[in-house]
């Protein structure tokens, strides 16, 4: 029974890893995420070229996406070079029980916003479904105050958010949550090896 076990557990590693490679390789033949991620990179570049800083946020494991990216940014990814300016709205955790305590949990990271974001930042927000209350409200919210703004979501239908123009929407190719941020965090290490080789390309 035991090497029964073993192979049933060695079997369902082999086909969940056989799903990642096919997921993977969904991405690769996306050119419309492919492209948006082009457009993003290039708004990221002017963003910190111009001293302006990219701000992320997001709920649960695209806390965790957040997070990770922000670090990636300000420490460093691959390379020793000059920091980039980048922060998560989901470290603080004084201000993020404070603002759900007295002002609701939807507006965790618009009330932040509100209070660091600057005209010509670059929100990049994380949401696999694309639907979450708080990032709703934070997208809007940096869009009016004419802070760029990207969604990086799962494959799903965006009524709210659909009609705002100037939001670049990077989409993940499925609608599972765990391939959707395995998509995400490879979109995420390229973009940082992006901006990272343009710093260092430029001694910014």
């Amino acid at each position: 029974m035991k090497i029964k076990k073993e192979e049933l557990i060695f079997r369902k590693i082999k086909t969940d890893l056989q799903t990642s490679s096919e997921n993977l390789t969904h991405l690769v033949n996306c050119d419309e995420t492919i492209n948006q991620l082009v457009l993003l990179s290039k708004i990221a570049i002017e963003t910190i070229s111009n001293k302006s800083k990219i701000i992320f946020c997001g709920n649960g494991g695209s806390a965790a996406e957040a997070q990770h990216f922000s670090a990636e940014l300000t420490s460093k990814f691959l390379h020793e070079r000059s920091a980039i300016n980048a922060i998560a709205l989901t470290t603080d955790t004084s201000a993020i029980t404070s603002i759900g305590n007295d002002f609701g949990y939807e507006n965790i990271f618009s009330r932040q916003l509100e209070a660091i974001g600057n005209e010509g930042d670059l929100l990049i927000a994380l949401s696999t479904s694309g639907k979450s209350p708080n990032i709703v409200k934070a997208i809007k919210l940096a869009l009016r105050n004419n802070i760029k703004t990207s969604l990086w979501t799962g494959n799903h239908k965006l009524e709210e958010l659909s009609n705002l123009n100037d939001l670049i929407i990077l989409k993940s190719t499925s609608r599972e949550t765990a391939l959707i941020q395995e998509q995400q965090l490879i979109l995420g290490h390229i973009f940082c090896g992006l901006l990272e080789n343009f710093v260092i390309d430029n001694a910014l």
